[in-house]
This record gives C-alpha cells, structure tokens and sequence, in this order.
C-alpha cells in the first residue's frame, strides 16, 4: 500500500522535474540579493528536498503548509518586530543663573547658628583730631560699634521620587542634583536681595539715561568712603548701556566690552541678573558684606516615612547660612 502511494507521488513530481532539467538545460540563472547567481533548479529542487514530506502529506489530502522563501538582507523595518533598544543621550536642559551672589560675597564658616557680628552705625564717632598748642589738652574721640545678633536659619527643599522612575530614566539622579542646587542659589540670592534692600542707600540721581545714573550710583558709594566693586543689572538695564550711543557704532564714554562680552563701566565689573527687582540697578563695595555659613550646601538621600513599603526615596537639599551686611553704606540701589 505504502509502495503504491509513494508511486503516484513520484508520478506527480515527475512533471516538475522534467520542468527543471528542461530550465537547466536551456542554463536560465536568478540573482540573489547580494548579487550572486544561482539557478532555478538548484533553488527548486533544495526546496522540494526541504518540502518532501509536507508535499506527501498534502498529496495524501492532509492539510499542511509549506513555505518557498529565499534568504535576504536583514533590516530593522523588515525583520524586526518591536522596537530596538534605545539610549539617553544627555539630560535635560533647563535655564540657569550664571551670576550669583555668592560670586561676589565672601563666605565665613562659623561654629553655631546663632552668630553675632559688628556692623559700621550710622554715626561713627564723636569728637575728632584737632591741632593744640603747648601744654594744653588735647581732643577726645570715642567709636561706636553696633553689634548685630543674627541666628541662620536653614533654607531647605525635598523631592520624593520612585525607585522605578530613577532606574527607568538614567539621566534623571544627575537632573534632580543639579536642578536643586540651580533652585536654592535661586532662594538664596533672593534673599541675600531682600536683606540688602532693607538696609541699602536709595539712589539718588537726576540723570535720565541709564548709564548716567548708574555713575552717580558709583560716586555716591565712594562719597560714603567706600570704593564700588561691581554693578549688578536686569539684563534689560544691560542692554540700556550698550545701545546709550553718542555717536552710531560706539558706546558711552567709561563703557568698555571685553573680546568675552564683559562688561565694564569705569572699571567695575557689570553682572546681570534676573533676580534684580525690575527697574532697579545695584552698585556697591561688596567687600563689606559676607555669607555667615554653619553648614554647606548639602544634598542627602533617605528611605522615610512609608518610601521603604511604596519603594520611594526622599531627596533633601539645604544649607545653613544667611547674609552679614557689615556695611550698609557700602551698597546703593537705585532706578535704572
């Protein structure tokens, strides 16, 4: 029975071999995808070697599948099904300050919180030196000192995040360090702002352009007996200087611009920043002021409250440390 099957099979694949050796001998070739040729008969008959049980098996009325598919090129488009692995290039870029005050203010490091330091009164001295003649007495001065008690009080933020988001997103411990460091220099400068605007000089000038008044700002500083450092601008009373032009293409007398951009208005180093109040432009001898430091600027990780049991973790950033203004004089804040 077997015998006889096997017969009719061969009886129906014979017109396919005739089909071959009639394509072999007339020496017909297919190019294959990297470009070398083979031919029909060689791919067929590997094929059916390939196929012979599944050709049976349809021949006896079983249903079966069988596939002729001639091997390419592997791509992405074509043979893959998903996605690729993918990776984080970089992290995301938010806006930054460039200037600080910390840039300018000298920081002390001091063994408490709870500080005290001296600050110039407004009225100095009495008496003063005098020229006497002989044998008659001479004049008395005395100096009053005004002592500033001062406690710091921590300025301080925190962040909860997932484990699962730190561990599915790489860039994201090294986004959240420096986003809390760029946010409390933010704090930190407001404040030092709001400190110095209590106890600052209120400009005083007549002038209209915006580079005139910040000269009087200078001289009014240097008439207190202090010598200006630095102005300190909006980007907007920046620009004010640049476009100040007596004459076209050239900038007000004192103005100098550095091959880096910088700025200088008689020698003093001009810094821009958002966090001046609008309209305002400081000018000041920032010598006489300085950042009171119990602690540094720290960033510490912690499993609190219930982050163990939800698989959280709490960031926390803060610093212990606040402004001394020994010298109230020293700074003048005026319109720009």
């Amino acid at each position: 029975m077997i015998d006889e099957i096997n017969d009719k099979i061969d009886n129906r694949l014979k017109p396919l071999e005739d089909r071959v050796h009639e394509l072999q001998a007339k020496g017909g070739r297919i190019l294959g995808g990297n470009g070398e040729g083979y031919t029909l008969q060689a791919k067929v008959t590997e094929a059916l070697i390939k196929n012979a049980s599944q050709i049976k098996a349809l021949l006896k009325g079983q249903e079966h599948v069988m596939q002729l598919k001639v091997a390419g090129n592997m791509t992405i488009g074509s043979n893959l099904t998903g996605d690729s692995i993918r990776s984080y290039a970089g992290t995301p870029q938010r806006p930054t300050n460039k200037f600080h005050l910390r840039n300018l203010i000298t920081t002390v490091q001091t063994a408490t919180g709870n500080i005290a330091y001296p600050r110039t009164p407004t009225t100095i001295s009495e008496g003063s030196f005098s020229r006497v003649a002989e044998n008659t007495e001479k004049s008395q001065m005395d100096y009053d000192v005004l002592m500033i008690n001062q406690t710091l009080q921590y300025l301080a933020a925190w962040v909860k995040v997932s484990r699962v988001m730190l561990e599915d997103l790489p860039f994201l411990a090294a986004y959240i360090s420096q986003s809390l460091i760029e946010d409390y220099l933010t704090a930190e400068d407001q404040s030092f702002f709001t400190s110095l605007t209590s106890v600052a000089d209120t400009g005083s000038t007549s002038a209209t352009e915006t580079i005139d008044k910040i000269l009087d700002y200078v001289a009014q500083v240097e008439a207190s007996g202090y010598t200006a450092s630095a102005v300190i601008l909006r980007p907007s009373a920046w620009v004010k200087i640049l476009k100040t032009a007596p004459s076209n293409y050239s900038t007000p007398a004192g103005v100098k611009v550095s091959d880096s951009g910088q700025v200088m208005v008689a020698g003093l180093p001009v810094f821009k920043s958002n966090l001046v109040a609008s309209g305002k432009v400081w000018v000041g001898d920032f010598g006489k002021a300085a950042i009171a430091q119990a602690e540094a600027f720290n960033i510490r990780t912690a499993e609190t409250g219930d982050d163990f049991i939800k698989n959280n973790v709490t960031v926390r950033a803060e610093s212990r440390a606040d402004i001394m203004i020994y010298s109230p004089k020293a700074f003048v804040r005026g319109d720009e």
